[in-house]
């Protein structure tokens, strides 16, 4: 397996984001799926199945919330590898999502290479 066969979901409500951070994930040879709300990133998740994905918590106008998101990710499949990419810094949800098992809780704003350093090492782990 190499990284090409790594799909990894992009889940950001603001578009410039979601695309530029796949296209940073694509350039490095991943497999980049792109959802901006919380339904899009659902649906994706079940057509897709990505190892990887990148949740921003709050998802703005998004009908389904980031934690949902997770939430219902993580029920599909527990052994996806869920990297939070927020600006939520509420000790409640922190202690949640440790709960349903993220390892990586990543504080906006982050520099490029701080988040893909720890996708490095999540990927890594998957070749």
């Amino acid at each position: 397996m190499d990284k090409s066969s790594i799909k990894v979901l992009v889940v950001d409500d603001e578009p410039d984001i979601t695309k530029f951070t796949a296209k940073i994930l694509r350039y490095d040879g991943y497999a980049a799926l792109e959802a901006t709300d919380g339904a899009q990133a659902l649906d994706l998740f079940e057509k897709e199945h990505p190892q990887v994905c990148l949740l921003d918590m709050h998802l703005g106008c998004s009908k389904i919330k980031g934690m949902e998101v997770l939430e219902s990710i993580k029920k599909s499949d527990e052994k996806v590898e869920v990297m939070v990419i927020t600006r939520i810094t509420d000790p409640e949800t922190f202690d949640k999502v440790k709960k349903l098992g993220v390892k990586h809780y990543l504080l906006k704003p982050l520099a490029m290479e701080d988040w893909l350093n720890k996708l490095h090492d999540v990927t890594d782990k998957l070749l």
